[in-house]
C-alpha cells in the first residue's frame, strides 16, 4: 500500500520547530520596535529644542524663557515681551507635555507623553565648552 503525506510525528515536529523559532525571535523583533519608538521620541525631542532655540534667539530674547508643549502646541508662557505666544510647532509629540527653559545658553527640557519621558540639558562650561544631552526614559506601566 502506497501511503501519501505526513505522520502525526512529522506535523507536531514541524510545529514545536516553529514555535521555538517564534519564542527566539519575538523578544529580538520587540526590541527592534521599542528601539525604534525610543529614537523617534528623541528626534522630535530635538527638533523640538531647535524651535524653542530659534525663537530664542530669532526674538532676540534675554534671560530666562520658558516654553510650555501642550496637546502638540508650543507656547513661549514665560519672559515673553509680547504675552503667551504660541509657536510654529509641526512634530508630532502627540499627548506630550512639559516644559523648556532657556537663560542665554542653559537649556533645560523636560517633556513627557504616555511612554515616555525625555530631559534634555545644554550648559555652557568655562573649561569644557558646551555640554548637550539628552536622555529618554521609558515610563513603567503599573
Amino acid at each position: 500500500m502506497n501511503k501519501k503525506g505526513f505522520t502525526l510525528i512529522e506535523l507536531l515536529t514541524v510545529i514545536v520547530v516553529l514555535a521555538v523559532i517564534i519564542l527566539i525571535a519575538m523578544p529580538v523583533i520587540s526590541n527592534i520596535i521599542e528601539d525604534s519608538r525610543k529614537n523617534t521620541f528623541k528626534i522630535s525631542l530635538e527638533s523640538l529644542i531647535k524651535v524653542a532655540k530659534n525663537n530664542y534667539n530669532g526674538s532676540a530674547r534675554i534671560g530666562e524663557v520658558t516654553y510650555t508643549l501642550s496637546e502638540n502646541t508650543l507656547i513661549c508662557t514665560s519672559g515673553c515681551q509680547e504675552g503667551n505666544i504660541e509657536i510654529d510647532y509641526s512634530g508630532n509629540l502627540k499627548e506630550a507635555k512639559g516644559t523648556i527653559t532657556i537663560n542665554g545658553d542653559n537649556i533645560n527640557m523636560e517633556i513627557s507623553n504616555a511612554l515616555y519621558k525625555g530631559v534634555y540639558e545644554q550648559l555652557e562650561d568655562p573649561d569644557k565648552g558646551k555640554i548637550e544631552n539628552v536622555k529618554v526614559e521609558k515610563i513603567n506601566e503599573s
